[in-house]
């Protein structure tokens, strides 16, 4: 066997044992508010994901919406344990919130459901769910009707739920002094 056939070889033997950039036993927890520009990350890295579903909530006062987004396994079943691997990036000056969800090769909704989904959304004006086969990277972006700051809130999964990613959006002077409001989302649908 030539040298080069032994390399190419350990490519394949590597690639095919690794699940993740981060190992497994790293849980990784998010900041709980970003007001400005940045980005936050969170989850565990696993052998693959499904996004499962969608569901949103907007407060009485329409200055808070809840983005509830469940999380399973590869085979699109409940996902016991922690959300996947995922990165939300705010990005104020272009009116953008981008979700990134790392080793999700499906999503069990579309782009037809996100548009109808975020029809009355006081701050989302649209929205797009992308997949990069390469990266193995499902990402959802919003394009925001005005600026906003986040909260991303990881939810284990178990025996009666699967996991799931909590992203709340507001305007960035409801909590100057204050802390968010907890129990004030009604149900949209």
């Amino acid at each position: 066997m030539t040298k080069k056939s032994f390399i190419i070889l350990m490519s394949i033997f590597m690639a095919s044992t690794s699940f993740g950039a981060i190992p497994k036993n790293k849980l990784r927890q998010p900041s709980s508010v970003l007001l400005g520009e940045g980005s936050m990350k969170g989850g565990q890295a696993g052998s693959g994901f499904t996004l499962l579903n969608l569901k949103t909530q907007v407060a009485a006062s329409k200055r808070l919406e809840r983005l509830t987004i469940d999380v399973g396994n590869s085979a699109a079943q409940r996902l016991n344990g922690p959300v996947a691997y995922f990165n939300v990036q705010n990005d104020p000056r272009n009116k953008k919130i981008i979700i990134d969800f790392s080793q999700t090769l499906n999503s069990r909704f579309e782009n037809m459901h996100l548009k109808k989904t975020f029809l009355k959304s006081p701050f989302v004006k649209n929205a797009e769910i992308i997949f990069e086969p390469q990266s193995q990277t499902m990402s959802m972006v919003l394009t925001m009707k005005k600026a906003a700051a986040i909260r991303a809130k990881p939810l284990s999964g178990n025996n009666k739920t699967t996991a799931k990613l909590v992203l709340d959006i507001f305007e960035p002077n409801l909590i100057k002094g204050k802390s968010l409001p907890k129990k004030s989302v009604k149900t949209k649908r």
